[in-house]
């Protein structure tokens, strides 16, 4: 146990790990992960690397890999809470390093994530300012193609595009209709 709880209190600077650590206990979290899938172990071992990672300052490919990861592992267990905060730090870190991970797929996500929490501002606000290099994902379209469906009350589309969710948008969508 890393001791560390909600509130995420600083630790020690001699507690900090390094990032090549970092990049070790993330194999070996994701290791455990696929061989034993216990998400309360998981996601206090990927907040503890977070921290370590807000600790020293660290947003780079790695950082970006380490969010993403934790976000994906938060929406297969319907953690909303938890995804969240990762997507909220992937903005920041997609912003600071725009060729890593999969921002794309991850801009899609926090769309459906709006409309599973009903802000439709910054949903359509999400949509109104994306990029052509954005339109033109995959996932991003179907996000928006949800959106349309969703807000127009069209729950036939809706419950069709559902059942053909791309990744991991399934497990977002599950949260609407549980």
């Amino acid at each position: 146990s890393s001791g560390i709880n909600a509130e995420w209190p600083l630790r020690p600077g001699d507690q900090v790990r390094p990032e090549y650590i970092l990049v070790k206990s993330l194999a070996h979290i994701m290791d455990k992960w696929r061989s034993e899938s216990n998400y309360a172990f998981v996601c206090e071992q990927l907040k503890s690397i977070r921290q370590d990672l807000t600790i020293q300052n660290i947003q780079n490919e790695f950082a970006v890999k380490v969010y993403e990861c934790h976000a994906r592992i938060a929406l297969e267990k319907l953690d909303l809470t938890e995804y969240n905060q990762c997507q909220t730090r992937l903005i920041d870190l997609y912003s600071c390093n725009p060729t890593s991970g999969h921002p794309h797929e991850f801009l899609a996500y926090r769309v459906l994530y709006y409309i599973y929490i009903a802000n439709t501002s910054d949903a359509i606000k999400s949509i109104a300012n994306l990029t052509p290099e954005q339109t033109a994902s995959e996932d991003v379209k179907f996000a928006v193609r949800v959106h349309a469906a969703w807000t127009s009350g069209n729950y036939v589309r809706f419950f069709k595009l559902y059942l053909v969710a791309p990744k991991m948008a399934g497990y977002i969508m599950d949260a609407y209709v549980q």
